[in-house]
């Protein structure tokens, strides 16, 4: 992928999260992209298109020499714009169903960040139960330990030796 723009040399055909934020991105004719969208590098996960150029002088719109001036001008330039119109219909519908797939992967991708995110607040939730019980089993062996101790007449030395088995 070739980069124009704003503060955006050296990139060529790299991208690290971040490195381009801000920047303008100018896809030049001919030149197209390719986008990322899944978390593996294979083909399957990446969405390539290539914009043609819609300009009046392309050859897709070929609307350059157009004239009006007489009526059967007038009538091959009718001709030729309805064809430019149906051309740019198609590709506006092409760059929709980009434009829609990066929408879905979007979506996807928020929906899988939730749900790892709930399912780390899950992990953390019984990772601290967990050990707020263990605490409270702790604080309750040390207060049984002392009540024995306080009831009972038996050496402080005693029962240490018999806790250390």
């Amino acid at each position: 992928m070739v980069l124009a723009g704003n503060d955006v040399k050296g990139s060529l055909g790299t991208y690290q999260n971040g490195d381009l934020n801000g920047t303008t991105l100018i896809v030049n004719d001919g030149t197209g992209g390719q986008f990322q969208l899944g978390s593996d590098a294979v083909l399957a996960d990446r969405l390539e298109y290539d914009i043609k150029d819609m300009t009046i002088g392309a050859p897709v719109l070929n609307l350059n020499g157009t004239s009006v001036n007489t009526r059967d001008s007038s009538r091959q330039a009718v001709d030729r714009i309805d064809k430019a119109i149906d051309r740019v219909a198609s590709e506006r519908g092409a760059v929709g169903a980009v434009v829609n797939r990066l929408q879905f992967t979007l979506n996807f991708t928020e929906r899988a960040i939730e749900g790892v995110t709930a399912s780390e607040s899950t992990m953390r939730d019984a990772d601290y139960a967990m050990e707020s019980s263990e605490l409270a089993r702790s604080q309750i062996l040390a207060q049984m330990i002392q009540s024995v101790m306080i009831n009972s007449q038996v050496p402080v030395r005693t029962v240490m030796t018999l806790l250390a088995v």
